[in-house]
């Protein structure tokens, strides 16, 4: 089956504003079946899934891991069944609601903070609801009107059953659903591919560090050396960051000074900007007035965070201005600036970085202590080989996190249009 789009020009004014005319609005109260199957299956088993809080996702349609647990564990819960829709009674912002259909066991014992929502399948598609009850507007609709005293606020049944929402034709329902449902699953896949790919990295740094650029099946030829940041091949060095290349600590040019910042167009770089890949951009711009005063790190040059969260690394790819909680380091002849910056990121030297830090309220590495931090050095070219491999597992991570990003992106849209009635959908037979 493949969907058929289309943009509707036929509106009616309703309560919730223009909707098209075969659409209705209804309160979720009205489509649900509050006769929820009872019986005393409790009575003859031994043990039942349980569903924590921390078990009902924030995103993605299905709750899909459960606690297994002796009914004499369970203290409190209620009993919920396979197709129901559980909505968090605390949570129902747009920022951190928790929801989620239940699926793959007949029932489960859930957390008391869930309202367990059962619609009525000839009248309302249950993940067509669940997908309604992502929007944002109506998430702060019902975080609004939460019950109870500050830390205690609880969405109530009454104010959930009594929100109007617009309900298209069934069958439309299951399309709107069906497009949103494979856009998120196409995002988890994605969000797979990432987590797989980083952890391919870590192994990949694990085995270049230790190996150098050589296959698997010829480590054992391969000599090694123990050092002071473990083992390493025999050729190789151990040197001290400050004799890589020149070290400097930025700084900030004065806050006081507006000519400084208004209208900034030159990049000024802070911790939150190192994300352990390519400087393209910085939140903060400073003025060219104010070049004058700032430190500027060349392009090619290592910028490592070491005042708040240390050891936070990133290549400059063009020349950036750099704040007090950063060192720069720009590499010498005898060293290749992207393999500094990947073995910056490698457990080994990240735990030296950490381990020099002071104990005050807010950690710093400073400068003199920075220069004096171990790092392998191979031979120049084996140092381009390693680079090589580790840059390319970053751009295959980096090109799928703008996929995710760009599936994000298109999720949200989809979900305003379909759910307003902007862009209808059809199912059609390929």
């Amino acid at each position: 089956m493949r969907f058929e789009f289309f943009e509707e020009t036929n509106f009616k004014e309703t309560e919730l504003g223009p909707l098209p005319e075969d659409w209705q609005v209804v309160r979720l109260g009205d489509v649900v079946n509050t006769d929820r199957r009872k019986g005393n299956i409790l009575e003859v088993i031994d043990g039942v899934p349980f569903i924590p809080m921390n078990l009902i996702p924030n995103e993605g349609l299905y709750i899909k891991n459960y606690e297994f647990r002796n009914l004499d564990d369970v203290r409190s819960g209620i009993v919920v069944y396979e197709g129901e829709l559980l909505l968090a009674k605390i949570t129902p912002s747009f920022e951190n609601g928790k929801q989620g259909i239940l699926k793959g066991v007949p029932f489960a014992i859930a957390t008391t903070e869930v309202i367990p929502i059962k619609t009525k399948d000839n009248i309302c598609d249950v993940e067509f609801l669940f997908y309604n009850l992502k929007l944002p507007d109506v998430r702060n609709q019902l975080a609004q009107r939460m019950e109870g005293t500050t830390g205690r606020r609880r969405l109530s049944k009454n104010v959930l059953y009594n929100l109007l929402f617009p309900l298209p034709p069934l069958e439309e329902q299951k399309a709107i659903a069906e497009v949103l449902r494979r856009v998120q699953e196409s995002i988890e896949k994605t969000e797979e591919v990432i987590r797989a790919t980083k952890e391919l990295k870590k192994s990949l740094m694990k085995h270049l560090f230790t190996y150098g650029p050589v296959p698997l099946d010829e480590v054992e030829r391969v000599e090694l050396k123990d050092t002071e940041i473990g083992p390493l091949p025999a050729h190789w060095n151990v040197v001290r960051l400050g004799e890589v290349g020149k070290i400097s600590t930025g700084n900030t040019p004065s806050k006081g000074n507006p000519e400084y910042w208004a209208s900034g167009t030159f990049d000024f770089v802070k911790p939150p900007d190192l994300k352990n890949r390519f400087i393209s951009t910085a939140t903060e711009k400073i003025s060219e007035k104010a070049l004058s005063k700032a430190r500027i790190a060349l392009a090619g040059s290592i910028l490592v965070s070491c005042i708040g969260i240390i050891g936070r690394v990133g290549y400059t790819t063009k020349p950036v201005a750099f704040n007090q909680q950063i060192n720069s380091i720009t590499p010498n002849s005898g060293a290749y600036g992207l393999y500094i910056f990947h073995a910056l990121q490698h457990n080994t030297v990240q735990e030296v970085l950490n381990s020099l830090k002071s104990i005050t309220t807010v950690p710093i590495v400073n400068k003199s202590k920075f220069e004096t931090v171990p790092l392998p050095l191979p031979p120049l070219e084996e140092q381009k080989q390693i680079a090589s491999i580790l840059q390319a597992v970053d751009e295959k991570i980096q090109k799928e996190e703008e996929r995710k990003r760009a599936l994000e992106n298109l999720f949200k849209s989809l979900l305003h249009n379909l759910m307003s009635g902007k862009i209808r959908v059809r199912w059609k037979e390929s």
